[in-house]
């Protein structure tokens, strides 16, 4: 690969995680993190896809070239830590999800 090419090379990696069925609506449930206006479709399509399978909480943290440039939670913590909503931080168990990145 060229010198050049290989600057145009973008390293990405999206991590999620979700716990929690309830009954949710796209666009109710609260946000975590400090928003990204460039990336907000993924704010909404978020919003969709946990309302679509009852999702009650989740996170998407996505890198670009080793550095975060997107982190947020979705939902509500319910059994976790006194409920609330969940942050964007919150350590999850993703099972064996990793296996097809890794």
């Amino acid at each position: 690969m060229s010198p050049s090419a290989n600057k145009t090379c973008l390293t990405v990696a999206a991590c999620v995680g979700f716990i929690l069925p309830i009954a949710v609506n796209a666009g109710d449930l609260p946000m975590s993190g400090m928003p990204v206006p460039e990336l907000a479709v993924f704010d909404r399509t978020m919003q969709d896809f946990m309302a679509e399978r009852d999702i009650g909480a989740g996170l998407l943290g996505i890198m670009k070239d080793g550095c975060i440039v997107y982190e947020r939670g979705f939902g509500y913590m319910e059994n976790y830590h006194g409920g609330g909503v969940l942050p964007e931080d919150a350590m999850m168990r993703i099972a064996s999800c990793g296996k097809p990145i890794t």
